[in-house]
């Protein structure tokens, strides 16, 4: 298991943001407040690009859909090598239940339990999936997913085809087979 205090440190610093900001306004924004924290003023890059990115520590394969060299994340999936499940990770709101991944015609719900991160204040959400579940397959497969939390917005998270080698990879070594 992660450590949950450096994954939360290093990943949802940018926590304030809103979904509107990671999918490309730019400026200063102000994010709504999710608890009794007061509201953020997060500056976002001139020129940000939101999109998939992956990343390796150790054994830990780590793909989080954000913008690059930042903390600023909507969600992160993590495994490591050969484990055959994947750790959800993302920003939900205090009311969240589940969380819903599609893929195509594909989808998947899991239970969640939302929490407030002791670092960022920020409201998150951690989860376990397999690996095939017909969602991630689905995102394996064709680089299309939208998520959806607690009857939500749906916020498509597709990867663009530069993105797609990354996303198969990190599929690949979270379904490793021991030799």
């Amino acid at each position: 298991m992660l450590n949950r205090a450096a994954f939360f440190a290093t990943m949802f610093a940018g926590a304030g943001l809103t979904v509107a900001v990671l999918l490309g306004q730019t400026g200063a924004v102000a994010a709504e407040p999710q608890t009794s924290a007061p509201i953020q003023q997060v500056e976002v890059l001139e020129h940000a690009t939101v999109g998939w990115h992956l990343v390796y520590e150790g054994d830990r394969a780590k793909l989080a859909y954000g913008i690059a060299d930042t903390d600023q994340i909507l969600v992160m999936f993590s495994c490591g090598a050969g484990d055959r499940t994947v750790q959800v990770f993302g920003q939900v709101t205090p009311d969240t239940e589940s969380v819903r991944l599609t893929s195509a015609s594909l989808m998947s719900d899991v239970a969640v339990e939302a929490e407030v991160d002791p670092l960022s204040g920020a409201m998150v959400a951690e989860t376990e999936m397999p690996v095939r579940s017909s969602a991630l397959q689905g995102f394996r497969d064709s680089g299309r997913l939208t998520l959806a939390a607690a009857g939500g917005r749906e916020v498509p998270a597709h990867a663009l085809q530069a993105e797609q080698a990354d996303v198969r990879a990190f599929f690949d070594h979270c379904d490793r087979r021991s030799i």
